[in-house]
């Protein structure tokens, strides 16, 4: 990763650490195991579930459910009012 965050810099682009987190899915039956990302000396920090284009993500792959991303958006839409 540190490769890829010098290359990153190489062309004047900035990668923000604060703004990044990591979620890894296993194979089914595979153990899990916390990855360790670092980018600069910093530890990227892990996360069991991800929100992405309003779908929820998760590391496990039967623990999520339609109804966690209904939820979701109504508690976006219900914030913006």
């Amino acid at each position: 990763m540190d490769h890829f965050s010098l290359a990153y810099d190489n062309f004047g682009h900035a990668i923000s650490t604060t703004k990044i987190e990591v979620m890894y899915q296993t194979a089914l039956g595979k153990p899990y195991h916390e990855p360790c990302i670092i980018v600069k000396g910093q530890k990227l920090p892990t996360v069991d579930r991800f929100t992405y284009l309003g779908s929820i993500l998760s590391r496990e792959v039967n623990k999520v459910n339609i109804d966690d991303a209904g939820n979701n958006r109504i508690i976006k839409a219900s914030a913006a009012f």
